[in-house]
Formats: structure tokens, C-alpha cells, sequence
């Protein structure tokens, strides 16, 4: 379908009311995304709300840095990694935060319609990356598995087997007996 927007389900979250109008105008002049916008004012209900709502992606509005440790924040609030988050502080943070997920901090003072679409893409960006590298590290141990159980079961073979297997180095020097006639 040409020229369709991805439709973004966004969950606001913020005690701060006077940046809200300021936000939600940005969202709206978003061009790339439909935006359909749930607001909520308690941060203290947040697990039931991304229960309710099922955001693709939370903003929240945070009057403190202290609020934006993204690492408790997301266990306090039970925010699963799948859902990322971007925090708009007051300022920017004085040290940069950084750590291996998919979440993005912005100044309020500074949002603007284009600053918010560039983060909102980045952030789905991020997302699309994290969940590929949880597929290949759960792939790998799949295969660290299955290597193991193979390893194993030529183990078995090799010393059962009434057959003399032996195993050497470059210089010649014998290595391994199979059981049989070590």
C-alpha cells in the first residue's frame, strides 16, 4: 500500500501537565506515523495501563533527572524491554546515559515535531536491533544445545564401540583410546 503511514500506538505518561500540549501538538504534526495518543497521569500505574492500552511506545514526562534510570525505572514499573521508552527531561542529562537497550532522552525545551519523529524512528530502529540479537543469542544456545547432545552421543558411539578408535597429534603422539581399548 503506497504512501501508508505505520500506525503508532503511543502511551503519554506524565505528571507534568504544562509540557503535555506542547507534546501532544509535536505528535500531531508528525508526518511518518499515524499516532493514536492514551495519556496517563499516575506513574504509579503503569503496569495496568500497558496491560489496557498496549503502547508500541511510551513517553514519559519526567520533572526530575532521578526519575529517568532507565534500568530501575523499567523494573519498577514492569515496562518489558519490547516497549521503548522516551524520556523527556527537563534538560539534558549533565552525563550521558547510555546503557545496551533501545530507549531515547530528550529536552522539553527543545522537542519540536521533527527532533520527536527522528526519535521515535531511531527508537524503532534500536528495537529492531535488540530483538535480533535476542533472537541470535537464543538461536546460539539452541545450537550450544544440540552441538552438546550431538558431542555426547558420539562420545557414546565412539566408547562402546569394540572397534580400537584413536586419536593423535602432529607430531604423532597418541591422544585418545576409546574406552574399549584404553
Amino acid at each position: 500500500m503506497l504512501g501508508a503511514k505505520l500506525i503508532v500506538k503511543v502511551l503519554l505518561i506524565g505528571k507534568e501537565q504544562d509540557s503535555s500540549p506542547k507534546i501532544e501538538s509535536c505528535l500531531a504534526s508528525i508526518q511518518s506515523y499515524e499516532i493514536l495518543l492514551s495519556k496517563i497521569k499516575d506513574a504509579d500505574n503503569i503496569a495496568s495501563s500497558i496491560y489496557q492500552y498496549h503502547p508500541d511506545l511510551i513517553l514519559y514526562i519526567s520533572d526530575q533527572k532521578k526519575d529517568c534510570c532507565r534500568d530501575s525505572f523499567r523494573s519498577e514499573a514492569e515496562i518489558p524491554n519490547s516497549i521503548p521508552i522516551i524520556f523527556l527531561l527537563p534538560d539534558y542529562p549533565e552525563e550521558k546515559i547510555l546503557s545496551g537497550n533501545v530507549d531515547e532522552y530528550l529536552p522539553i525545551a527543545e522537542i519540536s515535531a521533527f527532533l520527536l519523529e527522528r526519535s521515535i524512528c531511531t527508537v524503532f530502529e534500536r528495537l529492531g536491533h535488540y530483538k535480533q540479537l535476542e533472537f541470535i543469542t537464543l538461536e546460539n544456545a539452541e545450537l550450544s544445545s544440540q552441538l552438546l547432545t550431538t558431542k555426547n552421543l558420539f562420545q557414546t558411539i565412539v566408547d562402546s564401540s569394540s572397534t580400537l578408535i584413536w586419536m593423535c597429534n602432529a607430531v604423532g603422539k597418541t591422544t585418545y583410546f576409546n574406552q574399549a581399548w584404553s
